[in-house]
């Protein structure tokens, strides 16, 4: 588990020391992420005893050229080409309270997301948790407030390079009921109560429309007057 900030605009100081002072006041912990770097650190949030990592990630594009080294600690931001895709559409806002103060945040918009975490399942280093990017997919396709809205934010992008490239992943990972992604969802689905015997019909019913979406395809339709049906 970890917490992910999508950094879409950087000044020209990329090390961003403001915001290391800040993550220390707020008494995250800081730790050494390069072991050639000193200065290039990681924060964590503690609860439970377990540390979870808050890591800030951008597109390859956000990040100044010509970097010098500095001597004082910086918050480390990676560069991540499948963020920018996550980027594009506009972000929800979001306002909550916490301890008596009104915090207003900014939320990924879930077509961005689930179009980055596609492109990670084929693209990601780390592959164990390509079963993780799968489900959260699956998790927002099942469960999103109102799922023809989603679809159709998706559509949006078809143009896009890289939402052709997401479709392309996807039918590899859940086109059909043999691919690797079914296997790899039938544990998140027994989590979600589905039984056991109905768990390939529901990760089918959950990403036909998704894949359908993304489908280069043009939607065709009938002109002609004859009744569509065998018997007519």
């Amino acid at each position: 588990m970890d917490i992910d900030f999508a950094v879409k605009r950087m000044t020209p100081d990329r090390f961003s020391e403001p915001v290391y002072h800040r993550l220390l006041a707020a008494n995250l912990i800081p730790r050494r992420m390069d072991m050639d770097d000193d200065n290039k650190i990681q924060f964590s949030y503690a609860v439970d005893r377990v540390l979870v990592p808050v890591d800030f990630i951008t597109e390859p594009d956000v990040l100044p050229e010509g970097q010098h080294a500095v001597e004082r600690p910086y918050v480390a931001c990676s560069p991540v080409p499948e963020v920018a895709i996550a980027l594009k559409p506009e972000p929800i806002h979001h306002t909550i309270n916490f301890k008596g103060k009104c915090l207003k945040i900014q939320i990924a918009a879930p077509e961005g997301l689930l179009l980055s975490k596609a492109l990670l399942l084929e693209h990601r280093v780390n592959v164990s948790k390509t079963p993780k990017d799968l489900a959260t997919i699956a998790f927002v396709m099942r469960y999103a407030p109102d799922q023809e809205i989603l679809l159709q934010n998706i559509k949006k992008f078809k143009d896009h390079a890289e939402a052709r490239e997401a479709g392309r992943i996807l039918e590899g990972f859940v086109g059909k009921d043999r691919r690797p992604g079914y296997g790899m969802l039938r544990e998140y689905y027994s989590r979600w109560n589905v039984p056991k015997e109905l768990i390939n019909g529901q990760i089918k019913r959950t990403f036909v429309p998704l894949l359908s979406a993304l489908s280069p395809l043009p939607e065709v339709i009938s002109t002609s007057t004859r009744p569509l049906w065998p018997w007519g």
